[in-house]
């Protein structure tokens, strides 16, 4: 799968008296519409900090990752049951085409509505100042992962 996402922060924002980091991403590759990555084009969203989770506006799942608070936190509801995510509570060193990143991880889980926990498993790494460095994807019905997304190169600007 040849998906590229470059994402960029373009600039900041105040919203309701808040400030947002406003977030662009131009995607390609992506022809056959594969759902866990956006549609080919430009995108923006706007994201800001919020008691130690990283939230995003006017998003369809409002909170991307906890920084701080390890309680499990909704992602969001379907039909077949909800899907969570929690911070795992130690740090690790994760290798990508873009350097080694001391990260915090974050599980991405399903329940089913019956209160069974599904075996898929997604685990997203994050890099203070930097962002997402590397995550897995799994689908709900199985442990095994089918997909990655890589920090490829980054750049920080004055």
């Amino acid at each position: 799968m040849g998906i590229i996402e470059e994402l960029l922060i373009i600039e900041t924002t105040e919203i309701d008296g808040e400030a947002y980091f406003v977030f662009q991403s131009t995607t390609t590759g992506n022809e056959n519409g594969f759902s866990i990555a956006p549609e080919n084009g430009i995108t923006t969203k706007n994201v800001r900090d919020s008691l130690g989770y990283l939230i995003a506006l006017d998003h369809d799942h409002p909170i991307l990752f906890s920084n701080e608070n390890t309680d499990d936190y909704l992602i969001y509801n379907n039909t077949w049951g909800d899907v969570y995510g929690v911070l795992l509570g130690t740090e690790e060193n994760i290798t990508v085409e873009a350097g080694t990143f001391l990260c915090k991880q974050n599980e991405i889980y399903a329940i089913h509505e019956t209160g069974d926990i599904f075996p898929g498993r997604d685990e997203i790494y994050f890099s203070d100042g930097i962002g997402e460095i590397y995550r897995q994807y799994s689908a709900v019905s199985t442990s095994q992962y089918r997909w990655e997304k890589r920090l490829i190169e980054y750049e920080i600007v004055d």
